[in-house]
């Protein structure tokens, strides 16, 4: 905003600055109002373009903003609706949801064959039962968790990985509590009901036997939950996989991981071969990279094979799946009661090989451990 009423105040064509000033500063009015914690900064922004002399349509409504000294999101909503790029805005801030064909009885066959590729012990193949669900195209974007931000009075800089803060890279350095937080936070900010009760008491969770997590907090979800949640591991897979009747391929999209996902090899300045090397990657500025960039899968979700791991609600059992199939077809499976090991991370990552990233590949973190390989995406139950 400071470098915005500088650039306002420059002497130079009306038409030049409104050209080169007007989405910036719809953008700042737009992110301000709706995190809804500082408006003031939003009623700075409707000011800067006043000055502008934007399209008259915008006009009354930018001069009642701050008459009338707006303070809530409810009082800025009928102006952000008539900003030219309000759509674009949504778009950028907001995750997009799609549904996952669940076929005649919504039955699936999860884990892998015995004859796939780099195929582990823990992918036993097993009948599961979705109920309807929704999954985001995309893992949640730096832009997106920067409205969870200053919504919420948090600093992003704890989120920065060593490459930089991009907004359309997707978020990492988030642990599974935080994602957790955000689910619940985007459900009450839509007008919905929280999805978890989150006991941030250290310790409170007896099923939590994760060494190394220091907070332990219990997260229980509502019985009769609605909206935006961590997708479960089966969810996360059917999604992967394009829904039931979609051909099975080993990663989401594909069965080359190159055109659908960034790994290794692919996800630095220049291409990659030869044998896996940290050092090798990180000379090479191997990063994250904008979502969207690669081919999606046959129902259009994108990047659920590499760039960043994924969280899922599941605790993680090396033999949870042999326990499944001992059930026939089991019914949206949660996972073990606790763990540990941690809660699982699908997809694999931009510094992964190949076999990590493929759709059955399952692993898992702690859930306070945070770093620049891992963030996540959000279900929705209708």
């Amino acid at each position: 905003l400071e470098k915005m009423k500088a650039a306002v105040d420059i002497e130079v064509e009306t038409d030049l600055k409104r050209k080169q000033l007007t989405e910036p500063l719809c953008e700042l009015l737009y992110f301000f109002a709706e995190s809804g914690r500082r408006p003031e900064l939003a009623r700075t922004a409707a000011e800067l373009l006043l000055k502008l002399e934007p399209n008259q349509e915008l006009v009354p409504m930018l001069k009642r903003s701050l008459q009338e000294n707006w303070t809530t999101r409810k009082q800025f909503a009928p102006l952000l609706e008539k900003l030219p790029s309000f759509q674009k805005f949504q778009a950028r801030y907001y995750p997009e949801f799609i549904p996952v064909p669940l076929g005649a009885d919504s039955t699936f066959e999860m884990g892998s064959d015995t004859t796939e590729w780099k195929r582990f012990s823990d992918e036993q193949k097993h009948q599961v039962k979705l109920s309807a669900y929704q999954i985001a195209t995309t893992p949640v974007t730096f832009y997106q968790f920067a409205l969870f931000s200053e919504a919420n009075d948090l600093s992003m800089a704890s989120r920065t990985p060593y490459w930089g803060r991009f907004g359309d890279h997707p978020i990492v350095n988030v642990n599974w509590y935080q994602a957790i937080e955000y689910a619940n936070w985007l459900n009450i900010h839509k007008g919905w009901s929280a999805t978890y009760q989150i006991k941030k008491e250290p310790k409170s969770d007896p099923d939590n036997q994760v060494r190394n997590d220091y907070l332990k907090w219990k997260i229980s979800p509502d019985s009769n939950f609605k909206g935006c949640v961590l997708p479960t591991e089966a969810q996360w897979e059917l999604a992967a996989r394009a829904g039931i009747g979609a051909p099975k391929m080993l990663y989401a999209g594909s069965d080359s991981l190159e055109i659908v996902g960034w790994y290794w090899e692919n996800s630095g300045d220049k291409p990659l071969s030869g044998n896996w090397d940290t050092n090798r990657i990180l000379d090479n500025n191997g990063r994250t990279r904008p979502v969207k960039g690669k081919k999606a899968n046959e129902i259009g979700i994108y990047d659920m094979s590499g760039n960043v791991y994924e969280w899922c609600w599941d605790w993680y059992g090396e033999r949870y799946y042999d326990e499944c199939s001992k059930h026939g077809i089991v019914q949206d499976p949660t996972g073990p009661q606790g763990g540990a090991e941690g809660r699982v991370v699908r997809g694999g990552s931009w510094n992964g090989n190949p076999d990590i990233c493929r759709v059955a590949n399952r692993d898992f973190r702690g859930p306070d451990y945070r770093t620049f390989s891992v963030g996540f995406r959000l279900a929705f139950i209708p």
